[in-house]
């Protein structure tokens, strides 16, 4: 990781133009040590806009050897999962017609205090279960498919 620069009146030195702005000039990123990317906003915009990264990121995405690999992760997936993949399908136009309440109005019937995100497919993922659901909270969710040893 690179080492944050500070000049005395505590403005950030960018590692692109090696310029010292004020930290308004900087996005916030929680993920780095100081909250703040180690680019201004001027030189981050330059190299996510920059021609040459456009262009080189279509190119990837524009080759068929790369869509004929995520075309076979993708159908992998699908083969792994399907009844996984058919009962979800099967919630959300439940959902969407009205069948079920949508999950994000609901509590979680594990922990009964946070608000349910997903919807858990307590009896299976087999035709006659793909709508016998339990909204559960992320948290709560997790801890039934990964518990704890």
């Amino acid at each position: 990781m690179p080492k944050i620069i500070r000049d005395r009146q505590g403005n950030k030195r960018c590692a692109k133009c090696h310029q010292y702005k004020p930290l308004d000039e900087f996005r916030l990123n929680k993920a780095t040590k100081d909250g703040h990317y180690a680019y201004c906003k001027v030189c981050n915009r330059e190299i996510l806009h920059s021609d040459k990264e456009v262009a080189a990121r279509q190119r990837l995405r524009d080759t068929e050897e790369h869509k004929a690999k995520h075309n076979q992760a993708a159908k992998g997936y699908y083969t792994a999962h399907a009844m996984e993949v058919k009962a979800r399908g099967a919630v959300q136009i439940a959902t969407r017609n009205g069948k079920l309440t949508p999950v994000s109005k609901c509590a979680c019937s594990v922990c009964k205090v946070s608000k349910a995100t997903h919807y858990h497919h307590h009896l299976g993922y087999e035709e006659n279960h793909r709508l016998d659901v339990v909204p559960v909270c992320e948290s709560c969710h997790t801890s039934i498919h990964f518990p704890n040893p």
